[in-house]
């Protein structure tokens, strides 16, 4: 009996049941909505994306996925045999709600009295339950001689075939007394180590079986003896899945957890969450501003190797006046955000960041937020930093690195394969709490990665430690506010439910507007409680030196942030006009005036023309002074007349020296004409960064709204029908071998496999060595490959050297891209490894 694929199922969903599947499969609405019913089949249908989606489903989803692999029945169980597996009844409604979820995620599906699941999950469990293959699979690769061997140690009657003596051993395996009493009779070293591959086998790694090396432990002799083990592959040896159940014991049933764990909580009152989330947001905010602008001063200059090193990290923490992991932390997420790009061999601040510098509290902190939540980082914790991940084993993830490095020793702003993990898991610690009822707070942080376990087993399976990649996520989070007294704060219950207007009404809640005047005081400094208008900050910083940041903003003013300021252009009485404006009481201290009348009557005193180069002054007495200061010596200043002395030195020199030397002259031009000197930040170019692929939507202008998964499942169902797949005129794909791992490889011919095939080929051939995309990105690179479109890359070569070229992809050739390079003008090859974006032409 056939059942119906993926397509055929989804067609005969209703709007309602569609829009579900929407809503909670993201590639079905992004990089934009898709438009027919075909279109939504391809994105679901893409081994990256099931895989993904699996990667994110919870325990008991994660459990009931792995059963149908262990029936070993293909694509479609009979939910009978699948219930009896978990230990439960075919109409158990904690099974029938786990089968609920993985159908509103396309991951499952019932016809009837079977459960049809796509054969992308299969593939991800290659051992399901730490089980190897069968035992008629396992022995029949055996010889003849082997079998009536292992039948004379399991006392059973010697048969005259290959086949008759193989069926009597599957008989007496799914019997299960035969191999106890075979392993009750061993010695007990083997006895112990044969239970131990029992419950955490299949494999005996190389260091029990080698016969490459001809080194094999004498237990291991002794269960390939008495057929406990069978020989798989050249350095591994394999137990058939009969001989682990038996050993396990009758009673042994597959784990079936449909509810998270219990974790210790406490009540937590919203007064208090509030004030602690308010103060951290604030803090954040402060924190996050001092680090991004001494990023936006001067250009963070990058490791040739890629990544901001530690040299630059602590300048940075020098100059914002933050700890070195307030400096990584705020690096990552002002570049996620789209507050930061990197252009050539640099950091640079991008328009973005003036424009966030200037929106209100609660719109900068809505930036942080979202950036936080889609950061492809662990800044503050620890990690592989690298490794990859892949389905391996026992029907688990886990990542391919040796052990965990300490991430904050790595340089900043490197993206590797654990990025996308991260996001995952990042998200999954709010989906945790979030689960908690009101009120209530995780009282013990350990349960924070209990509860997170079993939201997503399979991501805390990829990371070497993700217990504690969970900690740095929760700090992180209470860092921004996102939580606070161990309980999800509003401002996190927004962004868990991925809303921008409710995280914004949060942040002004928590914020208030900005705060546009100060109190000025008789001691030279200004007071801004709370958050500062972007505007007052520019005024105070202009003219004033801050002291603190925090609850409340203290400048104070001093002879030479004054004259900094009239350096920039502005004159004593403008600025007194501009700081009176700001002054909560409409006046300025007397010390305050006299301080800036002071200065600016001494202001323009002397004048530096730029006439090689002259200078000039009414004031004779002061020109003999000049002429005679011992730290100007070096400018070889003569006196041409009283009030005229001439440099050795150029305009700039002079005028630097002079002001080090405690002057306060003013550059002319060689009409006489005042040169301001105001420096202008450097800042990305356009080219180099995209706010839309970057993802500085809280300040962006106003767009059209995205449709919502009800509008995108309406427009599906009213759209052209699904349209036949040519896979199915190509016969069934290979069955699976038990026990055996899937092996991506090379494919000669594209043109041989329909669209979907090849950009499911595609997909996995990039993603396999480009480590720094997105899956998003890796989308894209696909689609110009199988569409002959063009792409813009940021490349990174041999040297370091960053360069941001438009290319139209011709080949892919294992791990290089071959292409036609615009900016070269010639074809040219790319390794995938040194291309870190991905967006369209």
């Amino acid at each position: 009996m056939t059942y119906p694929d993926l397509g055929t199922w989804l067609s005969s969903l209703d709007a309602d049941a569609l829009a579900r599947i929407v809503a909670n499969r993201a590639e079905a609405r992004l990089p934009r909505p898709a438009r027919t019913l075909t279109e939504l089949v391809a994105r679901l249908s893409r081994r990256s994306a099931t895989l993904t989606a699996l990667y994110t489903s919870h325990t008991p989803a994660t459990q009931v996925v792995e059963m149908v692999a262990a029936l070993d029945v293909g694509p479609a169980a009979p939910l009978a045999q699948l219930a009896a597996g978990l230990g439960v009844t075919p109409d158990d409604p904690e099974l029938a709600r786990v089968l609920d979820w993985l159908a509103d995620r396309a991951l499952a599906w019932r016809v009837g009295d079977v459960l049809c699941v796509p054969p992308a999950l299969l593939e991800a469990f290659p051992q399901p339950h730490r089980l190897g293959p069968p035992v008629e699979y396992a022995y029949n690769q055996l010889t003849a001689r082997d079998l009536h061997g292992i039948a004379t140690a399991w006392r059973l009657p010697a048969g005259r075939t290959k086949r008759e003596v193989l069926a009597a051993l599957v008989a007496a395996a799914a019997d299960g007394a035969a191999v106890r009493a075979v392993v009750a009779a061993a010695p007990a070293g083997v006895r112990d180590f044969v239970t131990h591959v029992a419950w955490h086998g299949p494999a005996v790694s190389e260091q029990g079986y080698t016969r490459t090396s001809g080194t094999v432990r004498d237990d291991v002799v002794w269960g390939l003896r008495n057929g406990l083990f069978v020989p798989d592959d050249w350095d591994t040896a394999v137990m058939p899945a009969e001989i682990a159940m038996a050993l396990r014991g009758p009673d042994w049933r597959p784990p079936f957890d449909p509810h998270p764990p219990a974790a210790r909580t406490a009540p937590v009152a919203a007064d208090a969450l509030r004030r602690e989330s308010a103060a951290a947001a604030t803090s954040a905010l402060e924190r996050a501003g001092a680090v991004l602008g001494a990023a936006a001063l001067a250009p963070v200059a990058l490791l040739k190797s890629g990544g901001v090193g530690s040299r630059e990290l602590k300048r940075l923490a020098k100059a914002s006046g933050t700890g070195p992991g307030d400096v990584r932390l705020w690096l990552e997420i002002g570049y996620t955000g789209g507050l930061l790009a990197i252009e050539e061999t640099s950091v640079l601040a991008t328009e973005a960041y003036d424009r966030w510098l200037r929106a209100e509290p609660a719109d900068r902190l809505a930036t942080l937020a979202a950036a936080w939540w889609q950061l492809p980082a662990a800044p503050t914790g620890t990690g592989a930093g690298g490794g990859a991940a892949a389905w391996v084993g026992g029907g688990g993830l886990t990542a391919t690195s040796a052990a965990p490095a300490d991430t904050t020793s790595t340089p900043a702003l490197l993206r590797d394969a654990t990025g996308t993990v991260l996001v995952m898991l990042r998200q999954a610690v709010l989906r945790a709490v979030a689960a908690l009822a009101p009120g209530e707070s995780v009282a013990d942080p350990a349960d924070v990665a209990r509860l997170v376990r079993w939201q997503v087993p399979a991501v805390m399976d990829l990371l070497p430690d993700g217990d504690a990649f969970t900690c740095a996520c929760w700090q992180e989070a209470g860092t921004l506010g996102i939580v606070a007294h161990g309980a999800l704060t509003p401002l996190g219950a927004a962004l868990a439910a991925d809303d921008p207007g409710a995280l914004r009404a949060a942040g002004r809640d928590l914020l208030g507007t900005a705060t546009t005047s100060a109190t000025f005081q008789a001691d030279l400094t200004v007071v801004v409680p709370g958050s500062p208008a972007g505007d007052l900050a520019d005024l105070l910083d202009s003219a004033a030196d801050r002291e603190s940041r925090g609850g409340a903003s203290v400048w104070r003013f001093s002879a030479a942030s004054v004259r900094r300021a009239l350096d920039a252009g502005t004159d004593g009485p403008a600025l007194t006009a501009a700081l009176t404006a700001a002054s909560t009481t409409g006046a300025l201290p007397q010390p305050l005036t006299y301080l800036i009348a002071d200065a600016g009557r001494r202001h323009g005193e002397v004048r530096v023309r730029a006439v090689g180069c002259v200078l000039h002054s009414a004031d004779a007495s002061l020109l003999a002074e000049v002429a005679k200061a011992r730290p100007l010596a070096r400018l070889g200043l003569v006196p041409l007349a009283p009030t005229v002395l001439t440099s050795a030195a150029g305009p700039a020199e002079t005028v630097a020296a002079l002001r080090s030397a405690g002057y306060a002259p003013a550059a002319e031009d060689a009409t006489g004409a005042i040169v301001v000197d105001r420096p202008s930040p450097r800042r990305a170019s356009p080219t180099a960064w995209s706010e839309a692929d970057l993802g500085a939507a809280p300040i962006a202008e106003a767009a059209p709204e995205d449709p919502t998964a009800p509008e995108i499942a309406a427009a599906i169902l009213a759209g052209p029908p699904l349209e036949p797949s040519r896979r199915a005129t190509r016969g069934p794909r290979p069955a699976r071998v038990p026990g055996q791992t899937r092996r991506p490889g090379l494919v000669d011919d594209l043109d041989e496999l329909d669209g979907d095939d090849a950009h499911d080929l595609l997909h996995e051939l990039i993603g396999a060595h480009a480590r720094g995309l997105s899956d998003q990105e890796i989308c894209l690179l696909a689609d110009a490959l199988t569409a002959e479109e063009s792409v813009k890359i940021t490349y990174r070569d041999a040297e370091g050297d960053v360069t941001h070229r438009v290319i139209e992809p011709l080949a892919l050739d294992g791990h290089v891209l071959e292409a036609w390079c615009r900016l070269r003008d010639d074809e040219r090859v790319f390794a995938l490894s040194r291309i870190s974006s991905v967006t369209p032409a």
